[in-house]
């Protein structure tokens, strides 16, 4: 039996790869499953794994940007020092797009709390997502989205904590929890840390 035009295109890897780097990260997990060849390429092209956010740290890697973020006097975010209004986080498109994102929300700060002492790395995710923060339900299996990077270039360690508004109005955050991963965070060492907060 003959191939057809488009079995002939697909089977070319390079043409293969450009027609999967077009599509959605969501789309790219799914389509894994269509056939051995796609996802054994999806596997091991590095730009399909610089796209999934699962390529890990390399000494190519280019250095994580930062952005000033200045909050007006009326309203800082709980968590924040009303002494200090201008803070550096990382650009947001340096942000995992899979993490829950709100208002004063899934941050990754390089922050310098008078009580704390040094500046660190921060995630910072309102508590209001804790309990629904499951990448797994967003169109790719929960193993894949596991091992995705929180941001890239990838980050090796950071604090994350928790924070909410009791029912007083009075802000509460959770103890802070230290992350390390050599090759890069991944939303897993995330999930991980807000389930032993539960």
């Amino acid at each position: 039996m003959e191939a057809s035009v488009a079995d002939c295109v697909l089977g070319v890897t390079e043409l293969l790869e450009n027609i999967l780097l077009k599509l959605s990260i969501r789309d790219i997990f799914q389509v894994q499953r269509v056939c051995k060849q796609w996802k054994v390429l999806i596997d091991t092209s590095p730009s399909l794994q610089e796209a999934m956010w699962l390529a890990t740290l390399s000494p190519s890697s280019p250095p994580t940007e930062y952005e000033t973020i200045t909050y007006p006097n009326d309203r800082y975010p709980p968590f924040f020092n009303p002494s200090t209004t201008d803070e550096r986080a990382v650009a947001a498109q340096h942000l995992n797009p899979f993490l829950p994102q709100r208002s004063y929300g899934t941050l990754l700060k390089v922050v310098d709390f008078m009580n704390w002492g040094q500046s660190t790395n921060r995630l910072v995710i309102p508590a209001t997502d804790v309990d629904s923060f499951s990448p797994g339900g967003k169109g790719c299996g929960r193993t894949s989205c596991e091992k995705m990077q929180v941001c890239k270039p990838p980050c090796t360690g950071f604090a994350a904590f928790c924070y909410h508004m009791d029912g007083n109005g009075v802000p509460r955050t959770s103890s802070l929890m230290p992350l390390h991963n050599a090759t890069g965070l991944r939303l897993g060492d995330v999930m991980k840390a807000i389930a032993s907060l539960k």
